[in-house]
């Protein structure tokens, strides 16, 4: 099986734990979590989604998927998705 590509300049979310103390503070273990972008590219969307990105496109095409809500327009006219918009819109049914 061959491995799986990302996008270019995208990988998968992961959580970092650092084992550290803070001076004087008494705490250790302190753990950061690295969480996706509110709002990601189509190709990203994707791989995230399981949706390909011509159903992407024309969800949006098609006024399934509305601007402000589910998606949004970079000052340059790239498509972004929103991530919370896409779970509602899925929970909406």
């Amino acid at each position: 099986m061959e491995p799986h590509k990302w996008p270019e300049g995208f990988g998968p979310v992961v959580t970092i734990s650092l084992a550290a103390s803070v001076h004087g503070a008494g705490r250790s273990g302190l753990a950061t979590q690295i969480a996706p972008a509110p709002y990601v590219t189509v190709p990203l969307f994707s791989v995230i989604s399981g949706l390909s990105e011509k159903a992407i496109r024309r969800k949006i095409e098609d006024g399934k998927w509305l601007e402000g809500r589910e998606y949004r327009r970079s000052p340059d006219g790239g498509v972004f998705i929103s991530i919370k918009g896409f779970e509602r819109w899925v929970e909406r049914g």
